[in-house]
């Protein structure tokens, strides 16, 4: 009898957490969503582009590649926590020291052997001041996001907080309200800094290089534009391919930038959108768009 009637309720808590691993599914996928809208409608908002295609699993990636660096440095920066507490603990100054220095690496080295990965190493020059500013700003939004985790979970464990508590200026570094304006702010800079330097293709903002072919001759106003184009060969190129959907291509100028430049410069990028049916052909270049 007993055996039945755990049989049973095995199996009617089988459905219950099946449900709730689809309900947790369902808002994890829509907070990627959310948040790679965010980030690539803002990069293409350097354009003057606002897309409206609310089908791109391109959102959900590069939420995904946020989330993926974002808690990925915070793991480490709680292991290496760990690691100090306990060599702090021992007093022993030899482990000390040798616990600073692992530290100290892994803080340094872990982060930019994931970059240098995504990016398909273009971020290998270690000595280069760039780098170590994308990390700087990885590491700001892990410790953000632990603040405003660590503060909501102490504030909503009591119930949830009236409007007054939330604005109160004594309270601001515990409030979700001013955290979540600073997580914002944090996922501006990264939008800015970082989203530019990994491919599209991981869920980052550097756009492949094109060359696009005219069905038909140059039109007048193409000459207005910063394009480099070939009225022999109907060539238009090459291009940052900034965004493509059902009905058109939407490329925008490549604009010289230093090596060791590692910060958008483009403040009055202009595009240009061109429509499927007047493009005989597509080449995508082997050159990285040099953002």
């Amino acid at each position: 009898m007993s055996q039945d009637s755990s049989q049973g309720k095995t199996r009617t808590d089988l459905p219950d957490v099946a449900t709730k691993f689809g309900r947790l599914a369902f808002l994890g996928l829509g907070a990627l969503y959310t948040l790679g809208l965010l980030i690539v409608n803002s990069d293409l908002g350097r354009y003057g582009i606002v897309t409206l295609n609310l089908a791109r699993p391109e959102y959900v990636m590069a939420g995904a590649l946020w989330c993926f660096l974002t808690i990925g440095m915070l793991a480490v920066g709680q292991a290496v926590m760990l690691r100090m507490k306990e060599a702090l603990k021992s007093k022993n100054p030899s482990q000390i020291i040798m616990t600073t220095v692992s530290s100290f690496l892994a803080l340094a080295f872990i982060p930019f052997m994931a970059l240098n990965t995504l990016s398909h190493g273009s971020i290998a020059n270690f000595f280069n001041w760039g780098p170590w500013l994308l990390i700087l700003v990885i590491y700001s939004n892990s410790f953000s996001l632990s603040v405003l985790i660590r503060n909501s979970s102490e504030l909503f464990a009591e119930g949830i907080p009236s409007l007054t508590r939330l604005v109160k200026v004594e309270a601001a570094m515990q409030s979700p309200l001013y955290l979540v304006i600073g997580m914002l702010i944090n996922i501006g800079i990264y939008t800015i800094v970082v989203f530019p330097q990994i491919p599209r293709e991981v869920g980052g903002g550097n756009r492949p290089v094109v060359e696009i072919f005219l069905s038909e001759d140059p039109e007048p106003f193409w000459n207005e534009t910063k394009f480099p184009i070939s009225k022999e060969t109907k060539r238009v190129g090459p291009v940052i391919l900034l965004l493509e959907t059902e009905t058109s291509y939407v490329i925008g100028a490549i604009e010289p930038q230093e090596r060791d430049v590692w910060f958008p410069y483009r403040k009055t990028a202009s595009a240009v959108s061109v429509e499927k049916k007047l493009v005989s052909g597509v080449v995508y270049k082997a050159e990285k768009n040099p953002e």
